[in-house]
This record gives structure tokens, C-alpha cells and sequence, in this order.
């Protein structure tokens, strides 16, 4: 007769295991999607104004948290995620609605307000994601920052 208390399952469940595997490789699948779009947008031909360069610079620093966040590894230091996190919020539509993107004013002529709108629409819905993974990464009590402030 075999004794049950020899395999022994954790508290939580072999289900807890697969679906913690399944949330981190379709986090894994965002980052690739979301550098895929974002080197697409960066390669497309037109003239870059400097809040453009300021864009991409943030863009390039949202992508390497959310690598971070995604393969668990400390970069740089939990502060300088979370003051990154709030200025990257700000930042978005601060982008959109002030300084307008030169792809939509070279598609429309003159930016159209309803144009802009859409576009940032749409890149915000697509990077909600995004913003989910940096705050998680600055401000989640992961064991990514096990020991560190």
C-alpha cells in the first residue's frame, strides 16, 4: 500500500506552477511584439524632431525595464525604476497632445486633433502592458530586488 503523505504537492497547487509559467512566457511574447512594433516605427522614414529622439530615448529605457521585468534581472537600481515609471506616464501624453507625432502630420498635412487622439489611443492601449510590467518592476514585491531598497 503506497503511504499519500510521500508526495506531497505545495500549498498552492501544481496549478499555480503552470499558470506563473504561462504569465511569464506571455510576457516574454509582449516584449518581443513590443520591440518588433517599436524598431518598425523607429526605421520608418521621416524627418525626427527632437521630442521624437526624447520619445525614443524613453522608449528604449521603457524596453529594458520590461526586459528586466520579464527575465527577473536587476538593472540599475529599484529607485531609478520607479522615478522612470512616473516620468514615462507623464511623458506619453505630454507626446501625444503637445507635440504631436511628425508621422501623423506628414500623413494628414496638419495635425487633425481627432487623428492625434486616435494614434494615441491606440499606442496607449498597446503599451498598458508596458506600463503594467515597469510599475511591477519598481514598485512589486518580487525576488527580483530580494535585498535591495
Amino acid at each position: 500500500m503506497l503511504n499519500p503523505n510521500i508526495i506531497s504537492l505545495p500549498r498552492q497547487g501544481a496549478s499555480f506552477y503552470i499558470t506563473e509559467w504561462m504569465k511569464t512566457l506571455l510576457w516574454k511574447y509582449y516584449f518581443w511584439a513590443v520591440l518588433a512594433l517599436d524598431l518598425v516605427s523607429f526605421i520608418m522614414p521621416y524627418e525626427r524632431r527632437v521630442w521624437e529622439m526624447v520619445d525614443m530615448g524613453f522608449f528604449l529605457v521603457a524596453l529594458a525595464g520590461l526586459f528586466g521585468f520579464c527575465w527577473k534581472k536587476q538593472l540599475v537600481a529599484r529607485l531609478f525604476w520607479r522615478i522612470f515609471f512616473a516620468a514615462f506616464l507623464c511623458w506619453i501624453p505630454v507626446y501625444f497632445f503637445v507635440f504631436p507625432p511628425a508621422s501623423v502630420q506628414a500623413d494628414i498635412g496638419k495635425a487633425s486633433p481627432v487623428a492625434v487622439f486616435a494614434l494615441a489611443a491606440v499606442t496607449i492601449a498597446l503599451h498598458v502592458p508596458m506600463f503594467a510590467g515597469l510599475f511591477l518592476y519598481g514598485f512589486g514585491r518580487g525576488e527580483i530586488w530580494e535585498g535591495s531598497c
